[in-house]
């Protein structure tokens, strides 16, 4: 399955990502475990340490995730050279002597099955990542527009005594910023919403339905938001929440914060009231307020369980602890960790094995070996200590298994390999039939260009023509039927590679024993027999150049009544060059080409008559009447006419009286 917007982002960011998610997850075990102990050791520190605590390690988690995205692009790619592959290729991979396993535990083996099956799937992980982080993105927009939108309606000014408050409020706790106190008709509990230009949002009718000292509590309350930029540290909390929101412990950790951000606003807001049980009252008339409040704006009696939690710390001096829920969650997570440890490493632990002449020993763990080896293995089991015989055979039919699912796996990399090539080879000897025939086609032009006066030649080059329509046919055939069989071997490999996955699969299975009966093993597909190539048919020959025509009974040299017709031609290789008139005799093969190469000059339409006709063609340059033509006529020229020999050089210049 291909998902074609992944494409847009390099493989090696697809892979990254998605081992970044699959690490984040134990990693936030983990942050959990660090978490519980902050809450367990610091029930009686001060509400800011606790939450500076939280949030260090909610960035320390975020760090670490950066370093190991940054790790996992970074990483190089494993790189195999496979070996030439032909007919008989498992059976030389069999043949090989078996890899040592190496010494891991059972806990790590596991745990690089779950993340290689995790990679197997990246691309699917991370689209539906991506496109849930999206949605979550669209959500967290409208959010803040809601919050915008608050901020710009059906607001109100409270008036100049309230606005002298919030001046007066904003000094007391050290605030330098312009903080606007408006009333709103849409807000149902007071809230600051801003960074840059913060403003706190009173509800419709609360200045005057509290008293002064519970407003007052109110207004400190939320001014401790502004001072401690809570609004904007929200924001990036909820980016980090959209990012793993699959991560329980992320989530679990992000609500930890905010209580405690809560909790340390009301500690501020103490500082400028002074008085606990007027700020205990504040925050219950705004729970009667308080109904659908702007999840990123900064409420001030927050949730309901959230605000006994409020009031039982402030009253008892006492930071909460972990609830039974909580408790609950994190022994069971302890618990199925040892267990899990536990058993994954003592699967791991075996008795190790007693051998003498390790040379000798390591050819009874051979699995495909001669008659030779087979002897010295024998010879060499009976140098084994007898209380390690029976550890001994069990860790070897272990090995064996162990060595012959590598094999399987081996041939299926390689048939899909071998699949690849075929493919290739395919094309490259479609690519050479292709060049071969055109290569004929030029060849059947030159000798008709070359020998057009003759007219049984003629009748030789039109079968021929039809040969080579014929032997095109042969040619379109032969490929349809060879691409054919390429695709049902590929069909066959394919089905193959599926089946021996589930062989393999079955055989650890049976090598754990939790089946009894053995898996059997599925049938590799036997690779299409090559087609034999069409043979090209054979061009026409001429064996006798064509007589030239008799000269006149009545020539002679001065005769007015005749045209004189003079020629030039000469042929010349890349530092000689020779040159004839018509008066003189000359070669039969160098007029012949000059004349094909006008005659084909004629047929391109780049002259549109041979007489007072001048040319010079070579490897460089191809110049008509004193016109240099264009590079590709050119280099048609010298395919047709210099694939011989390249250095040639051809100049004629015909000219009539």
């Amino acid at each position: 399955m291909e998902f074609q917007f992944i494409n847009l982002f390099p493989s090696n960011w697809v892979n990254a990502l998605g081992l970044t998610l699959f690490h984040s997850l134990w990693i936030g075990i983990l942050l959990a475990l660090v978490t519980s102990a902050i809450i367990l050791f610091t029930k009686k520190s001060s509400a800011r340490l606790r939450y500076n605590l939280l949030t260090a390690t909610l960035c320390l988690f975020v760090l670490v995730m950066g370093l190991v995205f940054i790790r996992s692009i970074d990483a190089p790619k494993q790189q195999t050279v496979l070996p030439q592959i032909t007919m008989n290729t498992p059976a030389q991979v069999l043949a090989q002597p078996p890899v040592i396993p190496s010494s891991e535990s059972g806990l790590a083996e596991r745990a690089k099955e779950v993340l290689n099956l995790w990679s197997l799937y990246s691309y699917q992980i991370v689209m539906i990542w991506f496109l849930i982080i999206c949605a979550k993105c669209i959500q967290l927009v409208a959010g803040l527009h809601s919050v915008h939108y608050l901020k710009k309606n059906n607001v109100f000014d409270p008036g100049r005594y309230w606005e002298d408050k919030i001046t007066e409020l904003s000094e007391k706790l050290g605030l330098q910023k312009s903080i606007r106190l408006l009333q709103s008709g849409l807000a149902k509990v007071p809230m600051t919403a801003g960074h840059l230009k913060p403003v706190i949002l009173m509800p419709l009718g609360m200045l005057n339905g509290l008293s002064l000292a519970e407003v007052e509590a109110i207004l400190s309350h939320e001014l401790a938001h502004i001072k401690r930029r809570d609004y904007l540290v929200n924001i990036l909390q909820s980016l980090i929440e959209i990012v793993f929101f699959f991560n329980p412990a992320i989530l679990w950790i992000s609500r930890l914060i905010r209580e405690e951000r809560e909790n340390c606003c009301d500690d501020l807001a103490l500082t400028c009231t002074d008085n606990k049980q007027t700020y205990i009252k504040a925050l219950i008339s705004c729970q009667e307020f308080q109904s659908l409040n702007p999840e990123y704006a900064m409420a001030f009696s927050g949730k309901r369980g959230q605000l006994l939690g409020r009031v039982s710390r402030m009253v008892f001096n006492k930071s909460a602890s972990l609830n039974k829920v909580e408790k609950t969650v994190l022994t069971i997570v302890l618990i199925s960790s040892v267990l899990l440890t536990a058993a994954f490493t003592k699967d791991s632990k075996t008795a190790p094995v007693k051998l003498v002449k390790k040379e000798k020993a390591l050819e009874s763990v051979v699995i495909l070996q001669d008659s030779t080896r087979k002897i010295n293995s024998t010879k060499t089991s009976k140098t084994i200590t007898p209380g390690a015989h029976k550890t001994t055979t069990a860790t070897h039919k272990e090995y064996q298994n162990e060595t012959t699912v590598q094999h399987k796996q081996e041939q299926i990399r390689l048939h899909q390999e071998q699949i690849r090539l075929k493919q290739e080879q395919i094309r490259m000897a479609q690519e050479d039939l292709r060049m071969a025939a055109e290569q004929k086609r030029a060849e059947a032009e030159a000798l008709r260009a070359q020998h057009n006066s003759n007219a049984n030649y003629n009748k030789d080059y039109q079968r021929y023509a039809k040969d080579i329509e014929h032997y095109n046919q042969l040619i379109a055939e032969y490929s349809h039927k060879t691409a054919a069989n390429a695709n049902k071997y590929a069909e066959k490999a394919n089905q193959y590679a599926r089946e021996m996955a589930v062989y393999t699969k079955q055989q650890e299975k049976y090598n754990r024993k939790e089946i009894s009966v053995p898996p059997t093993e599925p049938t590799p597909p036997t690779p299409p027999s090559p087609l034999t190539p069409p043979t090209p048919p054979t061009p026409p020959t001429f064996s006798t150049p064509p007589s030239p025509p008799t000269r006149p009974a009545g020539y002679r040299a001065g005769d007015n009544n005749t045209s004189k017709t003079r020629k030039s031609s000469s042929l010349s290789t890349s530092n000689t060059s020779t040159s004839a008139l018509a008066k003189t005799k000359t070669p039969e093969k160098e007029p012949s080409m000059a004349d094909a190469i006008a005659r084909t000059l004629l047929t391109d339409g780049v002259i549109s008559q041979t007489r007072n006709l001048s040319f010079k063609f070579d490897k460089e340059e191809l110049i008509v009447n004193g016109v240099t033509q264009p590079a590709q006529i050119h280099k048609r020229y010298v395919q047709k006419f210099l694939r011989d020999n390249v250095n040639r050089k051809i100049e004629s210049t015909t000219t009539t009286d």
